[in-house]
């Protein structure tokens, strides 16, 4: 067992090595140096075991899912090779399971939803400009939850690539479908003030999800950012200070008051 901190020298160099995109993310390794396989994430530890324990009998492998792919010519398996392939950073093996996934034709519509994502977030990697306007497509469609994959995938890359243009269109996209979501107003509001972009919008968003809210500390928070940005010291501190007497101990607020008021 080895635990790796990617933010260090000779963790970068594994990270890209290994193909990396977020932690925690743990990969198996046989004798060699060869990859078994690879976990992305973590939800639960009992699920996490379960799969451990799956690859260390070829269950679940990459090689296991090609083979049988290969032997039933499914979608489903051809969508989760394609996506094993995406996670070690295999994007042209990604795209050409992808391409055979797409091909069976008893693939039902929530398969296909997850093929096209799929689709688009390789081709972000691959080809920009045709991954964005496909996210884009997913965006604008009616399947909530695709919509809202595509729009972090979107905004992830945006985020990435520093490209501040494209991170307030696309988040000005979303906010026409999610205007009365106050996690994702909250969202759209740090964003800006992270950036430094269209505060009075910033604003006018953080003050409608504090009200949905009913005043949630972190939203207050964000409204208080959002306040320090355009130079509102006063409306920062006394913003800050209903999060203060909401939560008296935690000590990020009382940090943040002292940041407005020096």
């Amino acid at each position: 067992m080895m635990k790796i901190d990617t933010r260090k020298e000779d963790g970068k160099a594994l990270r890209e090595k290994y193909a990396i995109r977020g932690v925690p993310t743990v990969v198996l390794l046989d004798r060699a140096g060869n990859e078994i396989d690879r976990i992305v994430g973590y939800e639960k530890r009992d699920a996490w075991v379960k799969e451990i324990l799956g690859y260390a009998f070829n269950v679940g492998t990459l090689a296991d899912l090609k083979a049988q792919a290969d032997e039933k010519k499914s979608g489903e398996l051809f969508f989760k090779v394609a996506m094993k392939y995406y996670d070690r950073g295999a994007y042209a093996d990604s795209s050409a399971y992808i391409g055979r996934a797409k091909s069976d034709q008893a693939n039902s519509e929530e398969l296909k939803g997850s093929i096209a994502l799929l689709e688009g977030e390789c081709l972000l990697q691959t080809e920009p400009d045709k991954g964005k306007k496909l996210l884009r497509d997913i965006m604008a469609g009616s399947d909530k939850e695709k919509a809202d994959a595509a729009f972090e995938d979107l905004a992830g890359y945006y985020r990435k690539k520093k490209d501040h243009d494209g991170t307030v269109s696309i988040f000005k996209e979303m906010l026409l479908k999610k205007g009365d979501d106050k996690d994702f107003l909250n969202s759209y509001a740090w964003t800006l003030a992270e950036i430094g972009r269209e505060l009075e919008s910033a604003a006018e968003a953080a003050r409608k999800a504090v009200e949905l809210s009913k005043e949630d500390p972190q939203i207050l928070d964000t409204l208080a950012e959002v306040y320090f940005k355009m130079g509102k010291k006063q409306l920062a501190v006394e913003t800050i200070e209903k999060a203060i007497a909401k939560e008296p101990e935690d000590e990020y607020y009382k940090e943040q008051r002292a940041k407005f008021l020096e």
